[in-house]
């Protein structure tokens, strides 16, 4: 042991910290490979405050302490996780506050608590989780459908943040306010399921967007109709990448076993208007199913031939051909593909 703590302790310190790298979103590895000795402290030091993801409040609090007792932490914090309570959104302003003084803050993760959702107790019979389910089904109240007001008075100081990921429940109204941020080049909005077209105020309607990638991915009840995308696509002209589940219209079904059900086919014609907005700037496009069981209108048929920047493309095969055994419109394939196309992807199942 004494042997292998020695070999350790004379590594370089540049290869130990290419070696954490590998750990960079793993606190829990990062905390280990920090106590090995005092060379490998010293080279994952900085990667242990860089990214404050999924913290639990308590830690966070305690990370909050260590950079007041020694203010140089606060250059190496580079991302940080806030919890939105539904009930009272505006309670991050603190917290927010003080980490956008950080001086590399650049990435914010979002996610929204489940107080809005809360169960009730079991009243007249039925099972608290049966009116959980018609929460998710109902969706978010249009009296609703902006809780994030902490954006207009903290929009100043989120000029250097240029990453916002969003988790769970938040709207389209919320989605596009976080996109129009000046400096956010990147936004990433995942667990979304009741998704209404958004309701957004005079002075935000006409705004454009500054990202240049999007991805888009729902949860159990993903809902948004490929409308809803077009109006989002619509505020960004210097769009490169989407990735973005295949809109469609699901609602809960089953008695005893609850399950979700797409209930409208897919129709491929629609998805290609949707795409319209960002047709001459797409380079890179990611749309699946993301689940089993998607229906379908057969009768038409996406076309690519005129994304003249697209280069990278994986998309459900039936966006652009028939199921089924071989025929001309699937041997067509070629003809519906983007001329500058390197990477091509069309899975049958997702």
């Amino acid at each position: 042991m004494c042997a292998q703590m020695a070999t350790f302790q004379t590594l370089p310190e540049d290869l130990i910290y290419h070696i954490a790298l590998n750990f960079e979103h793993d606190l829990a590895i990062l905390h280990v490979l920090s106590q090995i000795c005092q060379s490998f402290h010293a080279a994952t030091r900085a990667l242990l405050y860089r990214h404050v993801d999924a913290v639990v409040p308590r830690k966070r609090s305690l990370v909050l302490r260590s950079v007041h007792e020694s203010p140089d932490l606060a250059s190496l914090i580079t991302s940080w996780f806030l919890s939105l309570d539904a009930h009272d959104a505006n309670g991050v302003i603190p917290e927010l506050i003080t980490v956008l003084k950080f001086p590399n803050m650049g990435r914010l993760v979002l996610e929204r608590s489940d107080n809005f959702y809360k169960i009730p107790s079991v009243s007249g019979g039925t099972h608290p989780m049966i009116l959980r389910w018609e929460q998710l089904v109902e969706g978010r109240p249009a009296t609703r459908d902006f809780e994030c007001s902490f954006l207009d008075r903290a929009e100043h100081d989120l000029q250097n943040i240029h990453t916002i990921e969003l988790r769970d429940q938040f709207t389209t109204t919320e989605l596009l306010r976080f996109m129009l941020i000046p400096n956010v080049r990147t936004l990433k909005a995942a667990s979304l399921d009741r998704m209404p077209p958004a309701s957004l105020s005079a002075t935000w309607s006409n705004q454009k967007s500054n990202i240049s990638r999007l991805e888009i991915d729902g949860g159990w009840l993903w809902t948004m109709v490929p409308s809803t995308i077009h109006s989002i696509l619509s505020h960004c002209p210097q769009l490169r990448v989407l990735h973005v589940r295949v809109p469609m219209v699901s609602d809960i079904q089953g008695g005893a076993e609850i399950y979700s059900q797409v209930n409208q086919p897919v129709i491929p014609a629609a998805l290609q208007q949707m795409l319209e907005p960002v047709r001459h700037t797409l380079q890179e496009l990611v749309m699946l199913n993301g689940r089993h069981k998607v229906p379908y209108d057969h009768s038409s048929t996406m076309n690519f031939s005129g994304f003249k920047a697209l280069e990278k493309l994986e998309i459900t095969s039936c966006c652009m051909m028939p199921p089924g055994p071989p025929c001309d419109a699937r041997y067509g394939l070629s003809r519906s593909l983007p001329p500058k196309v390197r990477f091509l992807k069309v899975p049958d199942l997702h």
